[in-house]
């Protein structure tokens, strides 16, 4: 089963719209801190004014009623009433004693700090200002933030400022908080944080949806283009074109595609240019290759024809004759003397024409023509045409087929011209006459392939020379007396067989061959497989 995998497009906005949610919550959160910060100072100069202003007016009830007493909060709580507090700031204030403990408050009480009169005495404890204000008769800066809870939490700029009778005896202290904002977040209102979150999201959406539509455009289709033509360029659509006119690296790695698949094309097209002149060429060569052998064949039977010639004139002329004394026998006792003579002469002359005509009679060699063959056939069809040749009287033959010798896959007829030839060139070899020996026989070594010796008591060939005895048109004869085709060509013919022809020199003959002496040639043959009932 394949991987699955994820889209581009959706990987793209995805990490977009992340990104952008990230980068405009840390701009927001920036941005408010330092407005946070400004705020902040802000409230702590607006602090200090309201506890002096508060401590001013606290002094002069306390020359009325005397110090600020926790049994008696009204007087003290309607001096902060009366007090002019600027709209907006909503203070939380609260007025204590010499000895820090409340006396009365104003405003609403701080989330965070318990409505009882313990919770109030912690609040004013915390706070190192109120003491430091009592100690040194000045007033005091601090902060207090509330520990509630991360988002709900506010910070508090608060101030302390001695409250002093008029002999400027410190009789109290007056302490101010006023809300900065709230932890991380900073100097804003808590109904707008849903308006935080409803910006927020449509900014991630809108930058993604923007992001989408440049990534789609400059991006995206680009890629999906580049892989729409790499996939039909490995379907063998060499023709396929990008042409992408982007000015970055997507439109340079297309017209990189666009250069490859115009280079492939052009390969494509001289490659099936060289296919076709290849195989022109090759049909050219085997028309060429087929002319050759026959050309050879019919120069062999050109060099045979003489002998048949001569072969079949003894008889006809003995036929002539007999024809002649039947005609002068009228009372017809000489016919049945002369008839079977005159038969049996017409018979040997049919059987001389047949076996040239049979020899001369083009056929393809291909390998559907191949076939079982019994080697000795074509051995004794080659040898019975050189016995003919009364030029080659003189020339006997030893030939030996060892016993059970499985068949070979040969051409028949293509066979009898290798050995045909082979016969030749060892008579030709032999002015004087002499012995043509074959032997056919299964190697020890190769049981799977039949060879043919062919050796003749001739000079034999000197190295240099043997080294070209396969090359077209080389030759050890006379202008006008070889082609220098014939072990060429029946060297091809061999090799059209799938079997071999080589020379072999005398002093490379194995300890069991007979072959010594002369020029000795070797023909290899496939077996044939068993027959199978």
């Amino acid at each position: 089963m394949s991987e699955r995998r994820s889209s581009l497009w959706a990987d793209v906005v995805l990490n977009l719209a992340i990104l952008t949610v990230i980068t405009v919550v840390l701009n927001a959160v920036l941005l408010w801190r330092l407005g946070q910060g400004r705020e902040q100072a802000l409230r702590a100069d607006l602090a200090s004014e309201l506890s002096r202003s508060f401590a001013v007016r606290l002094g002069g009830v306390a020359d009325s009623i005397g110090p600020p007493d926790p049994t008696r909060p009204g007087p003290w709580r309607d001096a902060l009433r009366a007090a002019d507090v600027p709209g907006g700031t909503n203070p939380f204030v609260v007025v204590v004693n010499s000895g820090v403990r409340p006396v009365a408050t104003l405003g609403p009480l701080p989330s965070g700090v318990e409505d009882t009169e313990k919770g109030l005495q912690s609040w004013v404890l915390e706070g190192i200002d109120v003491r430091a204000a009592i100690a040194g008769n000045q007033i005091e800066r601090g902060e207090w933030t509330v520990k509630d809870s991360l988002f709900a939490g506010q910070v508090h700029a608060v101030a302390t400022a001695p409250v002093s009778d008029l002999g400027g005896r410190v009789i109290g202290a007056v302490r101010v908080a006023l809300p900065v904002g709230v932890p991380l977040i900073g100097p804003v209102d808590r109904r707008t944080l849903p308006v935080f979150g409803v910006i927020t999201l449509l900014s991630a959406v809108g930058m993604g949806l923007f992001g989408f539509a440049l990534f789609r455009r400059r991006i995206l289709l680009p890629i999906g283009e580049l892989e729409r033509g790499t996939r039909e360029l490995a379907g063998g659509h060499f023709e396929v074109r990008l042409g992408s006119d982007a000015a970055n690296e997507l439109g340079a790695l297309a017209g990189q595609f666009d250069a490859l698949a115009l280079a492939l094309e052009t390969y494509r097209a001289r490659n099936d240019q060289q296919v076709s002149d290849l195989k022109r060429i090759n049909e050219d060569l085997q028309r060429t290759r087929k002319e050759l052998v026959f050309a050879e064949k019919m120069a062999t039977v050109g060099r045979l024809a003489a002998g048949v010639a001569h072969e079949v004139g003894n008889p006809l002329a003995s036929i002539i004759g007999f024809v002649d004394l039947l005609d002068q026998d009228d009372d017809g006792s000489l016919k049945e003397d002369f008839l079977p003579r005159i038969r049996k002469e017409l018979d040997r002359i049919h059987h001389i024409i047949r076996e040239l005509l049979s020899y001369a009679r083009p056929t393809e060699n291909t390998a559907e023509e191949l076939d079982t063959v019994d080697i000795a056939a074509p051995l004794d069809a080659a040898r019975r045409l050189i016995e003919v040749q009364p030029r080659f009287k003189a020339v006997s033959f030893d030939e030996q087929v060892d016993p059970g010798l499985p068949r070979v896959i040969a051409n028949e007829p293509r066979l009898q011209q290798v050995l045909l030839n082979l016969y030749v060139n060892a008579a030709e070899a032999m002015s004087l006459g002499g012995r043509i020996r074959t032997r056919a026989f299964q190697p020890e070594t190769a049981p799977d392939v039949v060879q043919v010796e062919v050796q003749d008591e001739g000079p034999g060939l000197p190295p240099h020379v043997a080294s070209h005895v396969f090359e077209p048109f080389f030759t050890t004869k006379d202008v006008g007396e070889g082609t220098g085709l014939g072990l060429s060509v029946s060297l091809r013919l061999m090799e059209g067989m799938n079997g071999s022809l080589t020379f072999r020199e005398p002093a490379f003959a194995p300890e069991d061959s007979m072959m010594v002496g002369g020029a000795t040639f070797v023909i290899t043959l496939p077996v044939a497989p068993a027959e199978t009932d």
